[in-house]
């Protein structure tokens, strides 16, 4: 039987995420009933991977590069040696369900290429601020930016693939993914769209979007890359142009954001070397119940914080239910919310936005973090 897809996965410094990669594969080609081939593309010459992995579900291959390529150059590598029908581009760290391929395979129909739903910080991503269709929108893509998390959500056609893309190798890292939708998409290539969730984004510190100036880089390259092809028109190009620039912008608000985290992590740290704990600001001022405004990094370490004190968190609030169940409820701000002495917004910023959106719950003081641990410091 001929290969079906090849799953393409570039490693660098991954070797702890190989097994894992393996075994989700074995399980989606199983449901699916389909032949798969994994080529893992190791980035690293001084660090080889055992070339001998083995698998009774599907076949595996390993190529050792000689040379650092860069994770476009890594793709495109695995993607001159594949065999299958249809390509799946993975990070090593991504988590794909078990339904995927089916899924997937099931729904592309006629088309290119097909996006399905994703997870990513343990949120559903795609909401009414960002539409899922928009991910696919040409005019949005290249006037908007990027709205496909990861290439872990696209099933591709193999005949599909632009030959711009796998020509103009990207020497930074981060953004070839954005290229090569808008290669596919100037040259027309059909793209469907999946309603079912079967991708995990998973953020690990190494990640190229984490790191600003190297994103920012990678994102310049590809604009240098489609003026140079002559792949849009001018009002095109100028609307790319201006995609960048808001990216910059963008991405220095989130070092902005970022800036005041680490404040507010140092005045609690602070505080707990004082010997004043989070829970001790919340009994002095007379709370025994509280709920969390905000399921992000912020809010789960305050929940972690006190769910072994005498402060019971009774629930959070956030505007995109998680997809994962929590172990205490989690509401939506227009939902009807119970008593409790204290929401604490978790977010480093729009507080006063917020605090005015639970304000008809006269049931509940509202204060911010921010708020409390200067409180706690004067």
């Amino acid at each position: 039987m001929s290969v079906a897809v090849s799953i393409i996965v570039p490693i660098y410094h991954g070797k702890q995420y190989i097994k894992q990669i393996i075994e989700q594969i074995e399980v989606c080609s199983e449901k699916a009933d389909t032949e798969v081939e994994l080529l893992l593309v190791n980035d690293d010459p001084t660090m080889p991977i055992e070339t001998d992995l083995f698998s009774e579900r599907i076949a595996i291959r390993v190529f050792n590069t000689e040379r650092n390529r860069g994770i476009h150059g890594s793709r495109v590598k695995g993607l001159q040696a594949a065999e299958g029908k249809f390509i799946l581009f993975l990070d090593q760290d991504d988590r794909i369900f078990p339904s995927y391929l089916k899924s997937q395979l099931g729904g592309i129909g006629e088309a290119d290429a097909i996006v399905c739903r994703l997870i990513d910080g343990n949120r559903i991503y795609y909401d009414e601020q960002r539409p899922f269709e928009n991910a696919v929108d040409k005019k949005h893509v290249i006037g908007k930016g990027n709205t496909i998390v990861s290439p872990g959500q696209v099933l591709l056609r193999s005949s599909a693939l632009p030959d711009i893309w796998k020509k103009h190798i990207l020497h930074n890292n981060g953004a070839d993914d954005w290229m090569l939708w808008i290669c596919m998409l100037s040259e027309g290539k059909r793209f469907a769209l999946n309603d079912a969730i079967l991708f995990e984004h998973v953020m690990e510190g190494s990640n190229t979007s984490l790191h600003t100036v190297k994103m920012i880089q990678s994102q310049q390259e590809v604009v240098e890359v489609i003026r140079t092809s002559n792949l849009l028109s001018r009002e095109e190009m100028e609307m790319l142009q201006q995609a960048l620039q808001s990216e910059i912008y963008g991405k220095l608000q989130l070092l902005d954001k970022f800036r005041k985290m680490t404040t507010l992590y140092d005045e609690w740290l602070c505080l707990e070397n004082k010997g004043i704990r989070f829970s001790d600001i919340l009994k002095n001022r007379g709370y025994h119940t509280c709920a969390i405004y905000g399921n992000g990094i912020i809010g789960k370490r305050i929940y972690e914080v006190l769910k072994h004190t005498d402060i019971r968190v009774c629930y959070f609030i956030d505007r995109s239910l998680p997809y994962y169940k929590e172990s205490i409820p989690v509401y939506q701000p227009d939902d009807e919310l119970p008593d409790v002495d204290i929401t604490i917004i978790s977010l480093i910023e729009d507080g006063e936005d917020v605090r005015k959106l639970l304000d008809r719950n006269k049931h509940t003081e509202i204060w911010t973090i921010t708020e409390l641990l200067q409180e706690a410091h004067s």
